[in-house]
């Protein structure tokens, strides 16, 4: 029997801080507090928490600065309520967000969809992302397109050979169907 002191904990909660499990969507770990957005600029305050130095603008006219704008009107933090002075960039958090975009990205190039929604978010990304790339993740990206680029037209050259193998038989039995009816006469 089970004392008092033994009891089973309850399971734990399949949504967290309203955040589901990290490992299906690692997307969710890079979340800005604020905007709920994808962190850009990611800063951190001497608490901890991380939040966006600049967001994406919402209009085309208007963009927000979630840490900065937080602490103008209160220098507390947002997460906790600790006094903030100061906010520190999160190199770290920036690296592990641009290689989150990478695979994004490569996962977009590697899935050969041609779903016209999906190349638009994948030119948005590109133009967002594309300063933040160096040399070496350029001749990466170069190097995939090219092969999705070769790949492609070996198929488009399948096809068009498959298209007239297909259309030169219609004809040599066109062609035979006319001899055929000549030797009759």
């Amino acid at each position: 029997m089970m004392s008092a002191t033994m009891k089973r904990k309850r399971p734990q909660p399949l949504v967290l801080n309203c955040v589901s499990g990290s490992f299906e969507d690692k997307s969710n770990d890079f979340l800005c507090p604020i905007c709920f957005e994808i962190i850009e600029e990611a800063n951190v305050t001497k608490c901890g928490h991380t939040f966006c130095l600049i967001s994406r603008a919402i209009s085309s006219m208007v963009s927000y600065k979630c840490i900065s704008m937080s602490l103008e009107r209160s220098n507390r933090c947002p997460k906790c309520n600790f006094v903030v002075e100061q906010v520190f960039p999160n190199f770290l958090l920036n690296e592990l967000i641009t290689k989150h975009h990478k695979l994004v990205l490569q996962k977009k190039i590697d899935s050969g969809k041609n779903n016209p929604r999906e190349m638009t978010e994948l030119q948005e990304l590109l133009i967002h992302k594309s300063d933040q790339l160096d040399l070496s993740d350029i001749n990466l990206l170069l190097e995939s397109l090219a092969q999705r680029k070769r790949l492609l037209e070996a198929s488009c050259k399948a096809i068009e050979n498959d298209l007239l193998k297909d259309f030169l038989a219609q004809v040599r039995n066109h062609k035979q169907e006319q001899l055929d009816q000549l030797t009759r006469e």
